[in-house]
């Protein structure tokens, strides 16, 4: 009976290390499975984030060039020596204007009277990138930009007109 009693006790222990391995063994999982998990939502936000500056840089310029392209509005010139993208406020016969430029590792904005003396300093800090530039070729905008990360932007648009021009 003693050696019956000794062989229960050892089923015991071995049933409980048996238990313990397999808890561990599903505790470790599931760390792995959290780490796993963690590790795919940074990634999918980092994406996000990029595409989401890469979306609205571009979206941003086309959608200030469409609202004010008519005949003299948008033009390319300077703001305190930064090349800029101007334009002109149709409703304050072109005493105003917007400026959108890239300054000091930003795309920025500038609104204002044409005799303010406002600088490229003063503009609003819009979103970080690392270069912009635009051109217009045949009354065409093409819009260059690189993002933070080195992603490579661009953009063409189809403008009615260009300063000194009439509406298309």
């Amino acid at each position: 009976e003693e050696r019956l009693l000794e062989m229960k006790k050892q089923t015991h222990i071995a049933d409980l290390l048996f238990t313990l391995a397999l808890f561990l063994v599903f505790a470790a999982s599931v760390v792995m499975a959290l780490l796993f998990g963690a590790n795919v939502y940074q990634n999918t936000v980092r994406q996000m984030d990029e595409n989401y500056n890469q979306r609205t840089c571009l979206a941003y310029v086309a959608n200030q060039v469409r609202q004010h392209d008519a005949a003299g509005r948008v033009y390319l010139s300077e703001i305190t020596g930064q090349p800029a993208l101007i334009l002109e406020d149709g409703d304050w016969d072109g005493r105003y204007f917007t400026a959108i430029y890239w300054y000091e590792g930003s795309l920025r904005e500038l609104y204002t009277a044409k005799d303010s003396g406002l600088t490229a300093a003063d503009g609003v800090e819009l979103l970080p990138l690392t270069a912009f530039s635009m051109r217009e070729e045949d009354g065409l905008l093409r819009v260059e930009a690189i993002g933070p990360q080195g992603e490579e932007l661009g953009l063409t648009l189809s403008l009615r007109s260009m300063k000194g021009g009439e509406d298309r």
